[in-house]
């Protein structure tokens, strides 16, 4: 899977996502970097929240007893989300080191996915 790039204020970020199954659960894999390929990278990993599922459910307009299947995707308006709290909440990306990792405890980037912790 190639690396994708997204700039922010006129510098570039690459980054890539996938998916991983944890618990079984689908679960996005977020990496992002900000300076050379040694600098510190922003990891975080993402579920899907079903917000506007069990928001149809209480409205009455979906079953409760409807499968679900999590097709959620990451967005590049996700990705920008993430890069930008990140960076807020003290990622520096020419830094070097071990990766600034989003956890549970962080806002989500968008109301369909969340954060979660990966141990």
């Amino acid at each position: 899977m190639p690396l994708r790039t997204i700039t922010i204020e006129g510098r570039a970020f690459r980054w890539i996502a996938d998916w991983i199954d944890i618990e079984g659960r689908r679960t996005i894999r977020l990496r992002v970097w900000g300076g050379t390929k040694t600098s510190q990278a922003l990891q975080a990993h993402l579920v899907a929240t079903f917000r506007e599922f069990r928001a149809a459910v209480e409205r009455g307009e979906i079953l409760r007893r409807t499968a679900v299947v999590d097709d959620t995707y990451i967005r590049p308006r996700d990705v920008r989300a993430a890069i930008e709290y990140a960076l807020a909440h003290g990622w520096d990306p020419r830094a070097s080191g071990q990766p600034f990792r989003l956890t549970a405890a962080d806002a989500s980037p968008s109301d369909d996915l969340a954060f979660v912790d990966i141990q």
